[in-house]
């Protein structure tokens, strides 16, 4: 049971690297040619791209992708990923500290958010005047009629927008004209329209599953600030010009210093994100008007030098892997065991069912797996059938569960019958070949209950 968890373990920590690897490779170069886009106008486009990179942390493209090459094409010598003793306990080991780490951040979210909920528990519905024009604006934007909750509460001191299946407005109980409220409904309304809560709770998953990871932390900052340029741009213009709208968000921004909400967006979260803010706008506002094939060209040249940096990344992982593993590769002596005899039947045995058994390849050629099964009483597992030559050998090594359940091992001759041995605990037997042929490796419990057996098999 442990040493199959041990062999997942590999699967689990590598899968969770190179996801990281894969998310962390693609996120830089959005940062380089991010800048260009940025130059040329489409800060928008900017900001969608900055999603897909999201999704790259979290879909495991290039664990996929080399086990898919390995096992298919054997592009990476053929053994990828296999396991060594050494390399099963420090993934181990990996997988534990990976763990404590995810429960640690998921109980801090946790806490986060019910400190959120409490919060905003006493909210109450605002203003009839309020409310329509809230609606109106609502309309305005294509957004349908009662989408979008408007409340009022005691305990926030900014305009702020949280929820993502019951999404709400939140207003402090402050008085604002109704230009102010322009700005603060298109604003937040902005931010239900392009699902930035949505994406914040996706960044906040990403920041779990990868929080050894520092550009997972910088992904999910970076984030924040670009759901704010990407609200304003698409704002402003509706919301009485840039001077009326940044002059607005600066005097309800006044007194809300050191205010975070979790999960949720405001109008600003600080002076010095909104000095960047406006310095941004003011930028992209003297921008002349380019063309769409550039920003086409960027994404593409995005796409092509994040797919060509990873591929390359993979060749380097894989070599890296292969002088860990033949570093780590001892071989373990088989103890012989002369004791144990070496019977022949064949024939159908009356009570005995027979199924076929998965089993894991070591090698390419066939010539060494691994099979862990549950055999149920009365049942005999067998493998699929593999080539082995006359004069050679197959060697089977099994570990039986419980340890006092006697069980047969053997094989399967290619004329049909059935060389076994019997025994409990840990059972290793070696079966001479007379002829070349097809062979199967079996596995016959008759002990009364069902047991476990975690087997290796080569065949020489």
């Amino acid at each position: 049971m442990i040493w199959t968890i041990l062999m997942k373990a590999i699967d689990v920590v590598f899968c969770l690297l190179l996801t990281s690897l894969t998310g962390s490779i693609v996120f830089v170069i959005w940062c380089i040619l991010g800048q260009q886009l940025e130059k040329v106008g489409f800060i928008n486009i900017l900001y969608r791209l900055m999603k897909l990179v999201m999704i790259f942390f979290l879909v495991p493209v290039l664990y996929v992708a080399m086990t898919w090459l390995d096992d298919t094409y054997a592009r990476y010598r053929g053994d990828l990923f296999l396991h060594t003793e050494i390399i099963m306990k420090v993934c181990g080991f990996l997988l534990l500290l990976w763990i404590a780490g995810v429960c640690y951040m998921l109980y801090r979210q946790l806490r986060l958010e019910r400190r959120t909920k409490q919060m905003f528990q006493n909210c109450f519905p605002c203003e009839p005047q309020i409310e329509e024009l809230f609606r109106a604006i609502e309309e305005n934007m294509g957004i349908t009629k009662g989408k979008v909750r408007l409340v009022r509460c005691y305990y926030t001191p900014i305009a702020l927008l949280r929820g993502v299946r019951h999404p709400m407005v939140v207003l402090p109980v402050e008085v604002y004209s109704n230009e102010e409220l322009e700005v603060i409904f298109r604003h937040e309304l902005m931010h239900y329209k392009h699902n930035d809560i949505l994406w914040r709770r996706i960044a906040s998953v990403l920041v779990i599953l990868h929080f050894f990871n520092p550009f997972a932390w910088k992904l999910h900052r970076v984030l924040r600030t670009w759901s704010e340029h990407a609200c304003d741009f698409s704002v402003y213009e509706r919301a009485g010009g840039l001077k009326h709208y940044f002059e607005t968000i600066m005097k309800i921004q006044a007194n809300t210093q050191g205010f975070d909400v979790y999960l949720a967006v405001t109008l600003s979260e600080n002076k010095s994100e909104l000095v960047e803010r406006i310095m941004r706008m003011k930028t992209q506002i003297k921008i002349k008007k380019r063309s769409a094939w550039k920003a086409a060209a960027i994404c593409t040249a995005m796409l092509f030098a994040s797919s060509v940096t990873v591929f390359g990344a993979s060749e380097g992982i894989a070599d890296a892997y292969h002088m860990m593993y033949d570093a780590t590769d001892v071989e373990e002596e088989v103890p012989p065991s002369p004791e144990l005899p070496e019977y022949e039947e064949s024939g159908e045995i009356p009570g005995i069912v027979e199924e076929t058994g998965e089993i894991e390849m070591f090698s390419r050629s066939g010539t060494a797996f691994n099979f862990n099964w549950t055999v149920a009483n009365g049942v005999r597992k067998v493998t699929d059938e593999f080539s082995a030559e006359a004069g050679g050998q197959i060697t089977i090594t099994v570990i039986v569960s419980p340890s006092n359940k006697s069980v047969k091992v053997g094989i399967v001759k290619p004329n049909g019958k059935r060389s076994y041995t019997t025994g409990s605990g840990t059972v290793c037997k070696s079966f001479s070949l007379n002829a070349s042929g097809k062979y199967k490796v079996f596995v016959e419990n008759n002990s009364g209950t069902k047991v476990t057996v975690n087997g290796s098999v080569s065949v020489l």
